[in-house]
């Protein structure tokens, strides 16, 4: 196993040679390595940060890989675009034995999708290598983690500043996109689970639990790089259902081809939905400042009809009952998006101190 010496010897030598590649602005350090969570197999992500109206020299940038690796191979730098719109590109190396991964960034996409989270807005994009998809946040949890190994310009530190504090507004978008598909999905996998079409399950199976660990990670104000592993990470966020990642595991255990079997999966992750949404939701009543839910569309994104004799109240009424709404006297609060479940929380997460005992698991050590 290398040891972090060598590691950051490494890392120089490659850093040196990256520096003389007209077009490239900044070189960071991401991934586990970043977040210190690496084992002696994971790689070492290289995020390789250009403009588009000033692109890397990739010649330039072949002729440095073929010189550092292992192989001298000619062929392993691709050209911009070539695994898709967001992981863009790069090559696969093999330093000293170690495995390096060059990871093309484009910096005004990088910008815009900042610009974008920090004010509520987010997507996921189909994407080669993300199982689930490309969600946007990515770039800016990238951004956030990453240890910038040559920035001269300072390019990556400004960025960087814009990650630190987890935006509310963030946390309420990703929130309202996922948390509602995490319940959508089980419940149209249900005919195909009396059928036993295993497929289908699975697929559907694996997307619940995937829009579950967006909403929990949100919850919790972490950003979320990518799905490898992230059950593991969820169940040692400081809120999150019990037992987590044994439940998840053991669902997807279930997963046999038969109809019990499917029926199972489905019935235990529910549980787990069902866990997630009520953390959702004490957190919302719990937060004195949250804007007042939209409980018509949470309801119906939760598979729930209210009859008409109950009705939500609209928010004309409410501000009408109440004189001046709380978000004219306070508007900074009341920013963002009421789409979807309509969850606006906002800093700092509920004291740990109010939960009941069965969600309040351990913080890492």
């Amino acid at each position: 196993m290398p040891d972090d010496s060598f590691v950051e010897e490494l890392l120089s030598h490659i850093v040196q040679r990256l520096q003389t590649v007209a077009g490239i602005e900044a070189v960071v350090l991401g991934g586990s390595r970043a977040l210190s969570s690496h084992t002696s197999t994971s790689d070492v992500d290289l995020g390789l940060y250009y403009r588009p109206d000033s692109p890397p020299d990739l010649d330039a940038l072949r002729r440095v890989a073929a010189e550092i690796d292992d192989e001298h191979r000619s062929d392993i730098i691709t050209p911009l675009h070539e695994w898709g719109p967001w992981i863009n590109g790069g090559g696969w190396l093999k330093v000293r034995g170690l495995a390096v991964d060059f990871l093309y960034r484009d910096l005004a996409q990088v910008e815009q999708v900042i610009d974008d989270c920090r004010a509520g807005e987010v997507q996921i994009f189909y994407q080669a290598g993300h199982p689930h998809g490309f969600v946007t946040s990515i770039y800016m949890g990238e951004v956030a983690v990453c240890r910038p190994l040559w920035d001269p310009h300072g390019t990556l530190q400004t960025l960087k500043a814009q990650t630190d504090p987890y935006p509310p507004a963030l946390q309420r978008a990703v929130m309202d996109k996922f948390t509602w598909e995490a319940r959508f999905s089980l419940d149209t996998a249900r005919k195909s689970a009396a059928r036993g079409d295993a497929e289908y399950v699975a697929g559907c199976c694996f997307r619940s639990a995937a829009c579950l660990m967006q909403t929990l990670f949100a919850l919790n104000r972490r950003y979320l790089l990518n799905e490898k592993g992230v059950v593991t990470r969820a169940a040692a966020l400081p809120l999150c259902p019990p037992a987590l990642e044994e439940r998840v595991q053991g669902a997807f255990g279930q997963l046999n081809g038969e109809a019990q079997g499917l029926s199972t999966a489905l019935d235990e992750l529910e549980s787990v939905v069902r866990e997630v949404e009520e953390l959702v939701a004490a957190c919302a009543r719990r937060q004195p400042s949250a804007q007042p839910v939209n409980r018509r569309r949470m309801a119906a994104g939760f598979g729930v009809r209210w009859p008409q004799s109950r009705q939500p109240a609209s928010a004309t009424p409410f501000r009408r009952r109440c004189g001046r709404a709380s978000s004219d006297r306070h508007p900074r609060r009341y920013q963002g998006s009421s789409r979807g479940a309509g969850l606006l929380l906002q800093s700092p997460i509920c004291d740990r101190a109010r939960w009941p005992a069965r969600w309040r698991c351990a913080p890492p050590t």
